[in-house]
């Protein structure tokens, strides 16, 4: 029987390191985070953010310099990290390399001195879930990169963890096997429950596995959020930008219309209808920001009928062939933004239409979504 997932809550933590001559920096800076039981949040970022600290923490192999810790409520600053119900899976693979596959999840059941029959039934049922009944006799060096890694994980599921702990444990596959290990993850969070905290840099995996993501930048939390919401409803540009590809054009309000001045008379002008946001947005500089998926060019087959669009006139400098779509790069005026073409013949310029439901307002000095302006 597994153990019951527990939430964790982190109460404003700020976590200093020191860098010599009595200076320290914050690799968390008043970071407050709920994480609901049975949840998979991925935390993520760029690296140094704090993302692995975060995991630390939960872990015990570091405290805060203040603020709490919290698991199902209680402070975990005096419980001793093998206290505590955690399993913690790295970047590396950590195995033991004169133990066998077999040796290595049963190592930390032999040193609780569990009985053989229990020890056993335990690697047997993660061995199967995993799919590594076959190479329990091997040993590391003769495992694959995608072998190794399901024997970490399935050395810290043996132990039956309350939360399990996943630092970065793709970046070293290749994209099938990418896929393959996320699909044993979902695996293992159906059989026993967990609560699953995953640091990754990569965003498809964040967006692929989480119930949330919590995005984290320069030790600060940027935005917490269901993966959807974090990809079409970006809190900032930093956020907009970390996941997927994001394009900017930068303008100004005046009279209430969001104007970029192009080459010669080619005026960009989008309306902005809600008064009282006109009123707070006049004579500011806002970038509006889109997706690349948010273009079709004019004469290609588009599904955008019916959204409120507006019409641009692109120069394109580069293109490249990623099978099924070419990917493009173009200038508006001073701008570079990417889009996309199924069927592409190189040309030098074209028009495209810019779907407006699916682009956002920035403050400019700030870099915060303006929500609150509907088109």
């Amino acid at each position: 029987m597994a153990a019951e997932a527990s939430s964790i809550i982190f109460e404003n933590v700020t976590k200093r390191f020191p860098i010599g001559k009595g200076n320290s920096v914050e690799a968390l800076t008043d970071l407050h985070l709920s994480v609901g039981k049975g949840e998979l949040m991925a935390i993520t970022g760029p690296s140094g953010s704090g993302k692995t600290t975060a995991l630390r923490l939960v872990a015990g192999l570091e405290t805060p310099d203040s603020g709490k810790v919290l698991v199902d409520g209680l402070d975990m600053a005096p419980v001793p990290p093998h206290a505590r119900g955690v399993s913690m899976v790295f970047q590396s693979h950590a195995l033991y390399p004169h133990l066998s596959a077999r040796e290595n999840l049963a190592f930390g059941l032999e040193i609780q001195k569990l009985p053989r029959a229990e020890i056993a039934g335990r690697i047997g049922r993660v061995a199967k879930i995993l799919g590594v009944e076959k190479i329990l006799d091997k040993r590391p060096d003769d495992l694959s990169g995608g072998e190794r890694q399901r024997i970490a994980l399935g050395r810290a599921i043996v132990s039956q963890p309350r939360i399990l702990l996943l630092d970065e444990p793709f970046s070293s596959l290749d994209p099938q096997l990418r896929t393959e290990l996320r699909d044993e993850i979902r695996k293992l969070r159906r059989e026993f429950g967990l609560t699953i905290l995953l640091v990754t840099h990569d965003q498809p995996d964040a967006l692929a596995l989480s119930d949330r993501i919590a995005v984290i930048h320069a030790g600060r939390l940027e935005q917490v959020d269901l993966p959807e919401k974090i990809y079409r409803f970006p809190s900032n540009q930093f956020v907009a930008s970390f996941f997927g590809e994001m394009n900017f054009l930068r303008g100004r309000v005046r009279n209430g219309i969001w104007e970029l001045p192009l080459e010669g008379d080619q005026v960009i002008q989008i309306p902005i209808a809600t008064v009282e946001v006109i009123n707070l947005i006049e004579n500011k500089d806002l970038a509006l920001g889109f997706r690349p998926e948010a273009i079709r060019i004019v004469d290609e087959h588009s599904n955008l009928a019916g959204n409120v669009m507006v019409t641009i006139r692109v120069e394109v400098i580069s293109s490249e062939f990623a099978g099924s779509i070419h990917r493009l790069r173009g200038k508006i005026g001073a701008e570079t933004i990417g889009f996309n073409a199924r069927n592409w013949i190189p040309k030098q310029f074209v028009r495209v239409d810019l779907d407006l439901s699916e682009a956002l307002f920035f403050d400019s000095a700030t870099g915060n979504s303006l929500k609150t302006i509907n088109i």
